[in-house]
């Protein structure tokens, strides 16, 4: 018997979810030519039989306008006048209780996958269009933490309209020419000549090995920290520039971001390149992306969350309503921490079995491909 209920249960609230799926889907548009479409059978009906009782009595009440209480409502000299508004009134009605039961359900996901309030910093606009970005201190604003793992929040995404698009910026939206390599090794022997005592680079990326250079200097030498960090990011700076030069954006860039962008979803940049390089490969970029928030921008780039959720907090959108874009794992794994979607694109370092491995929302050749994939929820 437990198991009949359970079972009936189960199918009610398949059908349940079902018909709001399918509500979600057609929205306004279905039940608004319904209602009309009944509206001009009515009409049609009532002009046929102008002359009946119905007709006369809509007459004799529209003709007594000074009648108590009556004050206030629109007079009808006809049955067809009156049956509009009649189906407006009805349309109208039914459209907010299916608003309310759609309400009541997104509150139900709201309770089974619940989000926390959590204060995440605002951080100022980018310094090329402000005189002084430490003016003053950026304003705290809050974004939306799940309790749940990034996978159980896939039923509430799948739902949700996407709001904002957030690009990862070499081998992305624009062609890789950057030799990380020789920039790493460029880097080390810029730190070497002021501070020769190094750690090997032992593999990591440029900004964790100069961050571990200055863990070992804060003992023996901890006022060569910052012109350790100036002197990588200078050599750095070199490289990327040089490599700048010999690169430009896709070709589809500029059309996705356009399309995008009337289609009132904001594009966002979040890189750990410089202002300086972007603008060199993309010098219209600020038409097409209104936040960009470079290596400089940030206190701790990615994959640390806060480089993602600083983009996210400028565009006022909370994480489960964007995705972040990539062509590196690091790009994946900093949209898993941020509670972002997440897409991998094949245009750079990392090779489609490698973005696999990763399991991120989608995967797509290139952006354009990608932005076919969300078109419909766009």
């Amino acid at each position: 018997m437990k198991a009949m209920l359970y079972a009936l249960k189960s199918t009610a609230t398949v059908f349940f979810y079902a018909f709001f799926i399918l509500y979600l889907d057609f929205h306004d548009g279905f039940i608004q030519k319904t209602f009309r479409t009944w509206r001009k059978q009515i009409s049609c009906f009532i002009k046929k039989h102008n002359d009946g009782e119905v007709a006369q009595l809509v007459r004799a009440c529209g003709s007594y306008p000074q009648c108590r209480g009556f004050n206030s409502l629109p007079r009808y000299h006809d049955c067809t006048a009156l049956c509009k508004s009649l189906f407006l009134y009805l349309q109208n009605i039914f459209l907010i209780i299916l608003r309310l039961l759609d309400f009541l359900f997104r509150r139900h996901l709201l309770c089974r996958y619940p989000f926390t309030v959590a204060p995440a910093i605002r951080t100022t606009p980018h310094p090329t269009t402000i005189k002084d970005r430490h003016a003053a201190p950026p304003p705290v604003q809050y974004t939306l933490q799940s309790k749940h793992s990034h996978s159980s929040l896939m039923v509430r995404m799948r739902m949700t309209t996407i709001k904002v698009i957030v690009f990862d910026f070499d081998g992305t939206l624009a062609i890789p020419t950057i030799d990380f390599e020789h920039m790493k090794q460029h880097a080390f022997t810029a730190v070497q000549k002021i501070y020769p005592d190094l750690p090997a680079l032992n593999g990591l990326p440029l900004l964790e090995w100069v961050a571990q250079v200055q863990e070992a200097a804060k003992n023996d030498a901890p006022s060569l920290i910052t012109p350790i960090e100036e002197a990588a990011k200078a050599a750095a700076k070199e490289v990327e520039l040089e490599a700048a030069s010999r690169s430009d954006v896709f070709s589809w860039v500029r059309p996705l971001l356009a399309e995008l962008a009337s289609r009132s979803v904001t594009s966002c940049i979040v890189t750990r390149n410089c202002i300086e390089a972007i603008t060199i490969v993309f010098p219209d970029v600020a038409t097409f992306c209104p936040i960009i928030l470079t290596r400089d921008d940030v206190p701790i780039v990615k994959p640390d969350p806060d480089h993602l959720l600083r983009a996210l907090s400028l565009a006022d959108c909370a994480p489960h309503e964007a995705i972040m874009t990539g062509d590196h794992i690091m790009d994946i794994h900093t949209g898993k921490a941020a509670g972002t979607m997440t897409a991998g694109v094949c245009t750079g370092e990392a090779t489609r079995t490698e973005l696999e491995a990763e399991s991120p929302d989608f995967i797509a050749a290139d952006c354009w491909e990608l932005f076919q994939q969300l078109a419909p929820r766009l």
